[in-house]
């Protein structure tokens, strides 16, 4: 019994400190986005009423760019990744002249929150890949039905609406979400929505590391 929960405290000792290592690379990777890390994330998490409206006029504004112009599709992902690049090349020298909050405490602590909910995030995905790979193996047929299913279900939407309009409500959901899921009904329904996944999907993915430890 001894060495059973010894063993169970230098796994988790282990893991704290290999996440740990994980959030010390990120925040490595990220340096140079530490000063803007603090204004970005107050709009992503809605701290003020009007941080909703701005994310709404500023995707808005972006695609009806794009509808006006009508660049193919080559010419706008290239576009994309070419004001992207830019921008992360130039951040780290515009930073400390635009957001002079990041090297106090407060942007520290910022920062340090915002590399960890990525940090999550990533951990979420890792983990919705594993469990994916695992049902596959253990219960293919389900595995095939699931996939087949949401995959019809997606060629059904993306039938219905434009492709732009389509990739409009996804970016805006996608923007918006941080925001909503801070209010307290949607914290509640995403965990209990997010509990059910993973008791039904990804049940069989802590049995596996349990018997591998």
């Amino acid at each position: 019994m001894a060495d059973s929960d010894s063993s169970h405290g230098s796994l988790q000792s282990e893991e704290a400190a290999s996440r740990q290592q994980e959030l010390d690379d990120l925040k490595k990777e990220l340096e140079g986005w530490r000063g803007a890390f603090g204004p970005i994330m107050s709009v992503l998490m809605w701290e003020r009423r009007h941080h909703p409206v701005i994310i709404f006029a500023i995707t808005t504004l972006v695609f009806v760019i794009i509808w006006l112009l009508e660049p193919s599709v080559l010419t706008t992902f290239s576009l994309l990744f070419l004001v992207l690049i830019c921008i992360d090349f130039a951040m780290p020298y515009v930073s400390p002249y635009l957001f002079s909050g990041g090297s106090t405490g407060a942007g520290e602590q910022q920062f340090n929150d915002a590399c960890e909910k990525i940090l999550l995030l990533r951990t979420h995905i890792s983990e919705f890949i594993q469990g994916m790979s695992i049902l596959k193996q253990e219960k293919p047929k389900i595995y095939f039905i699931l996939v087949m299913a949401v995959l019809i279900v997606f060629a059904w939407i993306g039938n219905l609406m434009d492709n732009l309009y389509l990739s409009y409500c996804i970016v805006l959901t996608t923007l918006m979400m941080p925001g909503m899921l801070q209010t307290r009904v949607m914290q509640r329904n995403a965990q209990k929505l997010l509990d059910k996944i993973k008791h039904v999907v990804f049940g069989r993915l802590e049995v596996i590391k349990r018997k591998v430890h």
